[in-house]
């Protein structure tokens, strides 16, 4: 089968078989479904973006029928206050990885793009405690007990993403977007 033949979320990597992606946020705050957010744009939507954490990890009817026809879930876990980069490391943090391997698995052979704490160097300045996480070690250790802990379960079908902000931009931000790297092929 080509790779224009295959559900748009079973291409190798997530590339478009042509052209390039139409993705967006749609939830109850701007849309109330997929559909609805189709017939306002007239375009299909081929990613929908999702925030899910820890005992809200769940998919909703919308999002699992979207992944079932094909569309694309960029899957993101937007770890925040009270958590910190470190819950997720070792085995103190295997339950909540467990989590959302759960939700990914069965999604199976639909592939699902999966990003861990969006923006993350705005997450490391210590000087900034509402916002501080942990250290860039921490955020890569954290990419490691996720990729882990998603082999360990079985989940096959996990594309990793890195969704850096528009710091990205700005070249004396790019020492700290390295330290914050995971690593090549994660």
């Amino acid at each position: 089968m080509t790779a224009a033949a295959l559900p748009w979320n079973q291409n190798e990597k997530l590339e478009p078989p042509n052209g390039g992606w139409r993705g967006a946020v749609v939830d109850r705050s701007r849309f109330d479904s997929v559909d609805d957010w189709q017939s306002t744009y007239g375009f299909p939507l081929h990613i929908k973006r999702v925030f899910k954490g820890n005992n809200w990890q769940h998919l909703t009817d919308d999002e699992l029928a979207f992944a079932q026809s094909g569309g694309i879930l960029f899957y993101t876990i937007p770890i925040s206050h009270p958590q910190t980069f470190a819950d997720y490391i070792g085995t103190e943090g295997e339950w909540r990885i467990q989590q959302f391997a759960d939700v990914i698995k069965p999604l199976a052979p639909a592939k699902v793009l999966v990003t861990i704490r969006y923006e993350p160097e705005l997450w490391v300045d210590e000087s900034k405690p509402d916002k501080y996480l942990g250290t860039p070690a921490e955020y890569r250790q954290l990419w490691q007990s996720l990729q882990d802990g998603f082999a360990s379960a079985g989940v096959t079908n996990a594309v990793w993403a890195m969704d850096y902000s528009s710091e990205a931009a700005k070249t004396d931000k790019h020492p700290l977007l390295a330290a914050l790297w995971p690593g090549d092929g994660k």
